[in-house]
């Protein structure tokens, strides 16, 4: 309960300097009354300097003073008296009446036309970077070969090397002029095959299904990855060649073709 003030902190000049007088008699830090009150020293120093504008809106600052006024025994209702008189609050904030006479505020419409031009100009960017990366890629391509046709042709070559090239190749010596290596893959189970060319641009990565083929031309030095080893002929411009065991690991075969048509 509260007890009667004495004199002089009733008629102390402030709100604030009568919390501060009380509290200093009831020998209470600032830092004790923060904790006690779960506020921060800037705040009580607020408090009892009069800044009640710093604290908030009235319903808050009416708060705080009566939390102190009860850890100091000063009256509750006598302190806020002095502090609606003393003037130092916060003003309240009353919303301004709308006008039902008032216009209201028109968003300017965007002209349909304006729609319409704008998604003809992301379509046409669409298009011009579809066609940089066509004709980016220009100096690689990737043949997709029927297996039968390679096995044949792999034979015609192998019995009559004066006889044509096989399809999706080119000419191994078309390929030596132009600096490019010619991989041919021809997969007996499914697989997926995995090959960067010099400038380590990705030429081919596909899972393959048992039964097709794979053809490239691309600068070397290239580095291949082959998902099994097993499950696919590798051929070096047109010549049959065997990854060693030296390049396999759990079935994955990893290596690199040269300059001159040579596993590394």
């Amino acid at each position: 309960m509260n007890q009667t003030p004495q004199t002089e902190d009733l008629f102390a000049s402030t709100p604030g300097e009568w919390l501060q007088h009380a509290r200093l008699k009831a020998d209470i830090t600032i830092e004790q009354m923060a904790k006690e009150l779960n506020l921060d020293v800037r705040k009580i120093e607020a408090i009892e300097a009069n800044k009640f504008v710093e604290l908030g809106a009235p319903v808050f600052v009416k708060g705080y003073l009566r939390k102190y006024a009860r850890l100091v025994t000063v009256p509750e209702a006598v302190l806020l008296q002095r502090y609606d008189s003393f003037g130092g609050a916060a003003p309240e904030v009353v919303p301004v009446p709308v006008s039902h006479g008032m216009i209201p505020e028109q968003r300017p419409v965007v002209p349909r036309w304006v729609w319409v031009l704008m998604w003809v100009l992301i379509g046409l960017a669409g298009a011009v970077t579809l066609l940089s990366m066509r004709t980016a890629s220009k100096e690689t391509t990737t043949t997709t070969v029927p297996a039968q046709q390679i096995e044949t042709e792999t034979t015609q070559l192998q019995s009559s090397p004066l006889e044509s090239i096989p399809v999706g190749s080119t000419a191994s010596s078309e390929s030596s002029a132009a600096g490019l290596i010619a991989l041919n893959f021809r997969f007996s189970a499914d697989s997926w095959v995995e090959v960067y060319d010099a400038n380590n641009q990705q030429i081919l990565y596909e899972m393959v299904a048992a039964g097709n083929a794979r053809t490239i031309n691309a600068q070397p030095p290239l580095r291949v990855t082959l998902g099994s080893a097993t499950a696919v002929a590798l051929q070096i411009n047109s010549k049959p060649v065997t990854v060693t065991a030296d390049h396999i690991d759990a079935s994955v075969a990893r290596f690199v073709v040269n300059a001159a048509g040579m596993i590394e």
